[in-house]
C-alpha cells in the first residue's frame, strides 16, 4: 500500500502537493544525512526524496566505489532507491571527535566497524535460521582486516551546510552513539530533527554500547524516543532445531526513532513544519499531520481531509484484513467453547 502521503484525496488531488506546497512556495529543501551508506537509500517516499539533499558518508571503500558508480549489491538485487534532488557521497568516517581510528573490516562487508572485534564467545554462540550451518561469527562477523582510517566529526562536516538536518539515518555497527556525540552541537541546537539509529542489544563489540546508552544521551539533549524497530534477523542462543516461528527467537539489534521532543522544546514554525513532513516521511501520520497543524501553513479543511483519506480503506483491504483476523477469532472462540464444557 501506498505511504499517506503519496496518496490522492478524493478530489484528485495528491496528498504530497499539499503538504509540501509551502516547501516548495518558500523553494527550500529538505537535508536527509545517511552514515553508513553502504547499499544506497530506499526508506523514503519519492515525493520527499524528490525535495531532499542526500549527503551519505561510507568509509569502506569498495563500498564508496559502489555507491558513486551506482552498482550497489541492492541494485543488483533489483531494487529502486527514490531519485533525490541532490546525492552526495563522501568517503569519510565520522566520530565523536577528529583523529585516528581502527576499521575492522569483516567477512560480511555490511559489519565493518570502529567498535572493535566482535567477541568471540558471544558470536559463535549466536545462530541466525537464514545463516544456514554457519553461527554470526562465521557467517559474519569474523575480521578478514584492519584498516586505519581518519575520522571527522559530523558537527564539523556539516558546518559548510548550515542548515537543519530533517532526517539523520545511522547504521554504523555500534559507533552510533559516537556519531551522536560529534553531533552534540547540532542536537543542542535542534538541527537535526529526526533521528533513525540503528542499536545492539547484545553488546558484542569490544566497546560495549547498548540503546541504552543512545536514549539515555538524546533524552539529555531534549529528544523524545517514540518507536523501535526489531524486524533484524533473531538468533538462538546455539544451535537447535526449533524452528523461530515455533519459538520466541532473540532480537540481538535494531532500529531506534527519536525526534525533537515537541512539549520540551520551544521549535519555530519551520523546524515544526519539517519536523511534521519527516513523521509523515516515515509513517507517523497521526504525530505528522498534528505537527503541521500547529503551524498553520496548511490550510485546516486540507489536513481534515488528509485524516479522512488515513481512514479510509477500500473494500478488498477490509475483507483482507478480517480473513487475516479470523484464526485469532476463531482460536478464542475455541478456547472460550472449551472453558464452558
Amino acid at each position: 500500500m501506498l505511504p499517506l502521503i503519496e496518496q490522492k484525496l478524493s478530489d484528485g488531488r495528491n496528498i504530497f502537493d499539499i503538504v509540501f506546497e509551502p516547501l516548495d512556495n518558500d523553494r527550500k529543501i529538505l537535508n536527509f544525512v545517511d552514515v553508513g551508506a553502504r547499499n544506497g537509500n530506499y526508506m523514503l517516499p519519492k515525493s520527499y526524496a524528490a525535495r531532499c539533499r542526500l549527503v551519505g558518508f561510507e568509509p569502506n571503500r569498495a563500498e564508496y566505489e559502489k555507491l558513486i558508480t551506482g552498482n550497489t549489491d541492492a541494485k543488483a538485487a533489483g531494487m529502486i532507491e527514490p531519485n533525490f534532488k541532490d546525492r552526495r557521497y563522501f568517503p569519510e568516517a565520522l566520530w565523536s571527535a577528529d583523529g585516528e581510528q581502527m576499521l575492522y573490516m569483516t567477512k560480511g562487508a555490511g559489519a565493518a566497524t570502529l567498535m572493535g572485534p566482535a567477541n568471540l564467545r558471544m558470536t559463535g554462540n549466536m545462530w541466525r535460521e537464514n545463516d544456514g550451518d554457519q553461527s554470526f561469527l562465521d557467517r559474519v562477523q569474523k575480521v578478514v582486516n584492519i584498516e586505519k582510517i581518519q575520522c571527522a566529526t559530523l558537527g564539523d562536516l556539516w558546518e559548510k551546510y548550515g542548515d537543519i538536518i530533517d532526517v539523520l539515518k545511522l547504521d554504523t555497527e555500534g559507533s552510533e552513539l559516537e556519531i551522536l556525540k560529534g553531533a552534540n552541537r547540532l542536537l543542542a541546537d535542534q538541527k537535526i530533527l529526526f533521528v533513525f539509529s540503528e542499536f545492539l542489544l547484545s553488546p558484542f563489540y569490544e566497546r560495549r554500547v547498548t540503546l541504552g546508552h543512545q536514549q539515555v544521551f538524546l533524552d539529555d539533549l531534549g529528544y523524545r524516543l517514540i518507536s523501535i524497530n526489531l524486524d533484524h534477523s533473531k538468533y538462538s542462543w546455539r544451535k537447535t532445531g526449533i524452528q523461530s516461528r515455533n519459538d520466541q527467537w532473540m532480537h540481538y539489534a535494531g532500529d531506534a526513532i527519536f525526534v525533537v521532543d515537541p512539549d520540551r522544546n520551544s521549535l519555530s514554525n519551520e523546524s515544526m513544519y519539517r519536523l511534521g513532513l519527516a513523521c509523515m516521511a516515515m509513517g507517523f501520520n497521526a504525530f505528522g499531520l498534528n505537527l503541521i497543524r500547529e503551524t498553520s501553513l496548511v490550510a485546516a479543511k486540507d489536513l481534515d481531509s488528509i485524516e479522512a483519506q488515513a481512514n479510509y480503506r477500500p473494500i478488498m483491504r477490509r475483507i483482507h484484513s478480517a480473513w487475516m483476523k479470523f484464526p485469532s477469532f476463531a482460536d478464542r472462540l475455541l478456547n472460550a467453547i472449551r472453558f464452558r464444557g
